[in-house]
């Protein structure tokens, strides 16, 4: 009678392990199997927070008449909370233009990452062509995805032929290192694993990461924007002094959907483009602990000025989760600092 009751127990441990591993181990192989649905799970495209809401009038979030004007660009292959964060240093003088994702909001198209860089190079070809804002009154804004998809801007246009565009800077909000390394730590929402219980099993992770189908690799992206800056050489050769750059990489220790440790990467990786012969992390974590200055419970910061004219910046704030940090003023202080490292009378 013992045998048979501990025999029930045992099955039904078995069932209640088994049925959740086979479960995600079958969502795994939809993410090889069916490329779509790993882009619906890479760029979530199909969800959002505004539904029957009229995205064509910016009034039913909290802006005036006339403050927010939709638009449409045609490309060249056919938050209001975190908005009005971004203009706070400076509302008269500092103005947006966002735009949204193909497949997201009321654009067109499927999301990819070769998609997402033409979308942004035709909307930078607008404000500085069309709208006639030069180069220099730019600062180039990402959060969460969008930081890979600033990166890979940055770099499109400083791997161009002589004369190279230098923008007033770069703010970086809850970035990710690469696709890759994303996937052994993300989890949606911060509670749904992706590839991140696979962490324990480096061979059978790897395994999966090979049929990743966007890569995004920002940490070799940012590297050599900063490389080709220092330099001051484009994709056409010829240096002429250094380039003029200004990065802000900025993260919450309590983000639980992507860790500050990516932000910790990306910086390492710029900072060790400014030499020819680079940097190891320990030489880096090193240096970044005689530079550090404590904010206390506002967290700390750490700034490089480099050889050539760059300035590089982490910020690490305690709190402000993934998504709520764009709220923060400390966004909108690195959005006038960028501004004024081209303009000082900003």
């Amino acid at each position: 009678m013992e045998n048979k009751s501990l025999t029930v127990i045992l099955k039904s441990a078995l069932l209640v392990i088994g049925i959740p591993i086979v479960l995600y181990f079958t969502l795994l192989s939809l993410l090889i199997i069916i490329p779509t649905f790993q882009t619906h799970t890479v760029y979530l495209h199909r969800i959002t927070l505004t539904w029957f809401r009229d995205l064509n009038i910016p009034e039913i979030f909290g802006f005036l008449h006339s403050q927010v004007t939709p638009f449409y660009i045609i490309i060249a292959d056919g938050r209001p909370d975190s908005y009005r964060t971004l203009s706070s240093g400076s509302p008269n003088k500092i103005h947006i233009l966002t735009f949204d994702y193909r497949s997201y909001g009321l654009s067109t198209g499927a999301p990819s990452e070769e998609g997402l860089l033409l979308d942004a190079i035709a909307v930078m070809e607008w404000a500085m062509e069309t709208a006639g804002i030069p180069p220099s009154r730019i600062v180039i804004f990402g959060q969460s995805l969008g930081t890979a998809l600033a990166i890979a801007l940055a770099r499109h246009y400083i791997l161009q032929a002589s004369p190279q565009v230098s923008f007033a800077g770069m703010v970086l909000v809850a970035p990710f290192s690469d696709v890759a390394a994303l996937t052994a730590t993300y989890r949606i929402g911060g509670v749904v694993p992706v590839l991140s219980p696979l962490a324990w099993f480096p061979p059978l992770l790897k395994f999966f990461q090979k049929f990743l189908t966007s890569t995004w690799m920002s940490k070799d992206r940012i590297a050599e924007f900063v490389g080709n800056a220092e330099k001051g050489e484009g994709g056409g050769g010829g240096g002429g002094g250094s380039s003029p750059y200004h990065i802000t990489f900025i993260h919450a220790e309590d983000d639980a959907d992507i860790p500050c440790s990516h932000t910790d990467v990306l910086t390492w990786y710029a900072v060790s483009a400014t030499t020819s012969s680079g940097i190891s992390y320990e030489e880096f974590e090193r240096e970044r602990e005689t530079r550090k200055v404590n904010l206390g419970n506002a967290g700390w910061f750490v700034e490089w000025r480099t050889g050539g004219s760059g300035i590089i910046r982490q910020e690490i704030v305690k709190y402000g989760l993934h998504d709520k940090i764009m709220s923060y003023s400390v966004v909108g202080m690195a959005v006038v600092r960028a501004f004024q490292s081209s303009a000082p009378g900003l």
